[in-house]
């Protein structure tokens, strides 16, 4: 058998492709058997089953945390109402002791000039007085003189 070297080469490739496709239709074989499918597709199911189950949980715990910041929020909400509101109070309390300081720094002014105008008086009636003081004294003979209150400027 005397064959030339290109249909040897193409003998073998042929046999080699044969072999190939032999071990590739064994392999479709072996996976088209109902144990090897199977026991693919428990194991793609669960890994899907096990994804699913994960991003489940997931979106559990995101729920969760969202309620727990909107929670949050509300709280916050509340406390800062009551914080103006105390804040509210505590001006109008600001506003009604200015007043009163004021109403007080009036109060004194008042009864500064009315202690002077007393003072004046007091004066004038000590004036007055004298007169009546010195008749007194020139019939007794001892002088007697009438004095201002403590803390007045002027005696008699």
């Amino acid at each position: 058998m005397f064959l030339n070297k290109s249909v040897k080469l193409r003998l073998s490739l042929s046999l080699g492709l044969c072999i190939v496709l032999l071990i590739a239709i064994g392999v479709v074989g072996i996976l088209s058997t109902s144990s090897v499918r199977e026991d693919l597709d428990r194991t793609y199911n669960h890994n899907l089953i096990t994804l699913v189950d994960r991003a489940a949980d997931t979106l559990g715990h995101i729920a969760k945390g969202v309620d727990q910041v909107t929670r949050l929020v509300g709280e916050i909400a509340v406390a800062s109402r009551e914080q103006s509101q105390g804040i509210e109070q505590v001006n109008l309390a600001v506003s009604q002791m200015d007043a009163a300081i004021q109403q007080n720094a009036s109060m004194v002014e008042q009864s500064s000039a009315a202690s002077r105008s007393l003072q004046d008086q007091a004066r004038a009636l000590l004036k007055e007085m004298g007169f009546f003081q010195a008749a007194d004294a020139h019939s007794a003979g001892t002088p007697e003189r009438l004095s201002l209150p403590r803390g007045s400027k002027t005696q008699a």
